[in-house]
Order: C-alpha cells, then structure tokens, then sequence
C-alpha cells in the first residue's frame, strides 16, 4: 500500500462554542514522490473529532471542495444529529484512503 502525505489546518470560519456552523478543514493531499492528486472526494476522506471541548462533539463532513491549487481541498466539517459546537480545543484526525494510497495527518481549532 502506497502513501499519501496529508497536510490539514482547522479554522473556526462560521463554527463558534454553541452554534452548528461549519469548521472549516484545508487539505493539502499529495503522493509520496510530492505529486498533487486531484480527484479526491468526499468518499476518500474521514474526519474524527478526537479531543473536544467539555462535553463533546461528533462531527461528520458536510462538503469537501477543491481548492484554488492542485491536490488542495476545503472540507467544511458540522457536528452530529443537533448537536452544538463546545468551546475548547478541538482536535481532529484527518484521513484520506484513495484508491490504494492512505494519508493521515491532526489539525486543530479552539473555539470560544
């Protein structure tokens, strides 16, 4: 199985401690010779909240957009069913599995 380097930055953009707003998560997906792939999807990529402000929060991906450069992405992240962001730091597994190449990587925000 071949890898991928993953590189994520989380910013609160909309996302603050009591709304649903979405986080916003900026992926940088390449292979292992520093080649962009350009065809990752919503389906190639997982996001866990692993640490989160007191009380918790899971979050699913709502969108995942190319960005403006080749291999980039913006994966705009909510929380579950009606739950409500927490305020603290949040940090987040990246993951993204396409076709037999697999990348991981941690991001985080806090929020107030």
């Amino acid at each position: 199985m071949a890898r991928l380097i993953l590189e994520a930055v989380a910013a609160d953009t909309l996302a603050a401690a009591g709304n649903r707003e979405p986080t916003s998560i900026a992926l940088a997906v390449s292979d292992e010779n520093g080649t962009p792939i350009t065809d990752v999807d919503i389906a190639d990529i997982r996001v866990d909240a692993m640490v989160v402000g007191v009380g918790g929060v899971p979050v699913r991906i709502a969108t995942v957009v190319p960005g403006r450069l080749p291999g980039t992405y913006i994966a705009q992240v909510v929380p579950l069913r009606e739950e409500t962001w927490k305020p603290g730091g949040h940090v987040f597994a990246v993951a993204v599995a396409h076709r037999s190449r697999r990348g991981l990587t941690l991001t985080r925000i806090v929020l107030a």
